[in-house]
């Protein structure tokens, strides 16, 4: 969820209340208490006018680090020989996670998606579209990051046909964003006339429901994952699904309120397993997102595309413990059909040496490669602006450099 808020406000500078000093450097004076609570200088430099001593304070890195700094005072030399000083207190909304932060996050999310919530549904996907249009036009780290991952996916392709499918990306991700402000007043009978099932993929969850099998829906930010499992609460039965809370709180239990309207049940991550075990063991449903980068000390690094991708190993464990049915499945827009696809694979069969280790690479080099399969089928509706091959195996350069 955090992509589709990032590209409605793509366009906004990346923090509130970062200065961008362009014709003149900013120096921090040093006074007393102040200096144990900034970052220690970079470099220092004369005042013209006097025998007071600056120095160079880097306004990133003081916005991303300090929470609460009383600032004696500033002084902007723009080379003229005059001197602007002011006493200000820098608050805590400077913090990562400052209250007056997470307050205008907060409002900019809930004003993006309610202005889209009240618009005819066709009228807000039509400027989802032109938001992801219109980012995808901008430079940026998401343009760098989405050429680069589709050079390694598609080493032989076409520069014109990568562009192609990476426009594709950012207009998925604006019509995301335009179906998922009308989640809140979603209704199953209008769902039902948007939504059709692969009969190939349901067949096969029928037969564990029979069995009274444990389900993971193997998945990606693929095509409206946020619709796919909210549409399925909606027209068959809740399910409980692993989530990274958002950082903002606020803005979080705006999204879970939707994400949880039919009755499906968010399980954080962070604190996942044993909830995970108790709802495959207990025949339930539980879909996990796999597609993006993991930490070494979370996932194992199996083939994505050719290339080593470290992957979460969290699938592999809850599937060998509980003999659940893993079936990838994803929810992406058919042009075709003019609705939305729910698209289901034949489960994944685990693989099962006796040797623990092994069976986890194995098993999450089959699920990854499951998960790619989905991918090359609809290229241009994948998430290419996440930097998925981040993490790399000791020695290996950064590939995103």
């Amino acid at each position: 969820m955090e992509a589709l808020i990032f590209l409605a406000a793509f366009a906004l500078p990346k923090h509130f209340t970062t200065f961008r000093a362009a014709a003149f450097e900013i120096y921090h004076y040093e006074a007393g208490s102040d200096e144990g609570y900034v970052q220690r200088p970079t470099s220092n430099v004369q005042c013209p006018m006097s025998n007071v001593l600056f120095s160079k304070l880097d306004c990133q890195t003081y916005h991303a680090q300090c929470q609460r700094v009383v600032l004696r005072r500033w002084t902007l030399d723009i080379g003229l020989w005059t001197f602007l000083s002011c006493y200000t207190r820098v608050l805590s909304y400077m913090a990562k996670h400052g209250k007056l932060q997470i307050a205008l996050e907060y409002a900019l999310a809930r004003a993006i998606l309610s202005g889209l919530g009240v618009l005819p549904r066709r009228l807000a996907i039509a400027v989802g579209l032109s938001i992801g249009r219109v980012a995808y036009l901008l430079p940026g780290n998401l343009r760098r990051t989405g050429r680069r991952n589709l050079e390694i996916a598609f080493p032989e392709m076409p520069e014109r046909d990568r562009k192609r499918l990476l426009r594709g990306c950012f207009l998925s991700l604006g019509r995301l964003l335009g179906e998922f402000s009308q989640l809140p007043h979603a209704t199953p009978e209008k769902l039902r006339k948007l939504i059709e099932y692969d009969e190939v993929g349901l067949s096969h969850l029928r037969e564990a429901e029979r069995n009274k099998r444990g389900v993971i829906f193997l998945t990606g930010h693929l095509g409206v994952w946020e619709l796919h499992s909210f549409g399925w609460s909606a027209l068959e039965y809740p399910l409980s699904f692993l989530v990274r809370p958002l950082d903002n709180p606020r803005i979080e239990e705006m999204i879970e309120n939707v994400r949880t309207r039919f009755g499906n049940r968010a399980i954080d991550k962070q604190s996942a397993a044993r909830q995970s075990l108790h709802v495959l063991r207990e025949g339930g449903t539980l879909g996990i997102l796999s597609d993006l980068n993991t930490q070494t000390r979370e996932g194992v690094f199996v083939p994505f595309f050719g290339k080593l991708a470290c992957t979460t190993a969290g699938i592999a464990t809850l599937a060998l413990k509980t003999d659940a049915v893993v079936i990838p499945t994803c929810a992406v827009w058919d042009k075709r059909r003019k609705r939305y696809f729910f698209h289901g694979d034949p489960p994944v069969e685990l693989v099962r040496t006796g040797d623990h280790n092994k069976d986890i690479e194995v098993n999450t080099a089959r699920f990854a490669a499951a998960v790619e399969r989905m991918v090359r089928l609809y290229p241009d509706q994948w998430l290419w602006i996440h930097k998925r091959w981040k993490t790399r195996p000791p020695g290996e350069p950064d590939v995103y450099q």
